[in-house]
């Protein structure tokens, strides 16, 4: 193998790994939740989180999507 491919393949398995640990850590941190909290209050935080979520894939989708860029360019003039 090239150390250039090398080096991409051990970047990949630093990625997956720290996305492995994030996934294992915010499971725990549920599971400490449920433990902890009332069931109102784990309801009132799964409310807030879903809501945030939805407002930041809305926030994603337009800045990536280039709605927002094409709505700042001005309009040609008319000739």
């Amino acid at each position: 193998m090239k150390k250039g491919n090398a080096y991409w393949l051990k970047a990949g398995i630093y990625a997956m790994l720290g996305h492995g640990a994030q996934l294992g850590f915010a499971f725990l941190n549920f599971l400490l939740l449920v433990r902890i909290w009332p069931e109102r209050d784990l309801g009132v935080w799964t409310l807030y989180t879903a809501l945030t979520a939805f407002a930041e894939m809305a926030r994603m989708g337009l800045t990536q999507n280039g709605t927002i860029s094409l709505s700042k360019t001005p309009l040609a003039k008319p000739h």
